[in-house]
């Protein structure tokens, strides 16, 4: 167990370092889907990592041996009526974020998808939500 905890912290270590890398601050870097940004002022951005999915590999009667981890990183930009080109924005720090990761992981993402949302209800944002290719521990 103590090497499926070590390995899980270890990526994803390595996806918020990347994601520091791509220029957003510790306060909008979240690992809770249900906390809001610290920081929500005009042309705010913020990330926030989850755990995707957990695939079993080569069990026995107890247990698998190794397991399969992937995350869902949503980037988001603040879209407001004053904010020009929230898709351009977007799109730049996706690759900021997206050559940080290649760079630390050596691996592209297994898919992204752009949509628009709303923060509290009310303040409008585009996000990016990109999905890690298999982890293997």
């Amino acid at each position: 167990m103590e090497i499926f905890i070590t390995e899980f912290t270890r990526v994803r270590s390595a996806i918020l370092a990347a994601i520091t890398t791509a220029g957003i601050s510790d306060g909008n870097k979240l690992t809770n889907v249900n906390v809001l940004p610290d920081d929500l002022s005009n042309g705010f951005k913020a990330a926030i990592v989850s755990l995707e999915r957990e695939t079993g590999k080569d069990g026995t009667r107890k247990r698998y041996i190794t397991t399969d981890l992937s995350f869902e990183i949503f980037l988001v930009v603040d879209a407001a009526d004053d904010i020009t080109d929230p898709d351009t924005a977007l799109y730049t720090l996706k690759e900021a974020f997206r050559d940080a990761y290649l760079s630390s992981m050596n691996k592209d993402f297994a898919s992204i998808e752009y949509y628009p949302s709303y923060v509290n209800g009310t303040h409008p944002v585009k996000i990016c939500k990109l999905t890690t290719q298999t982890e293997k521990i």
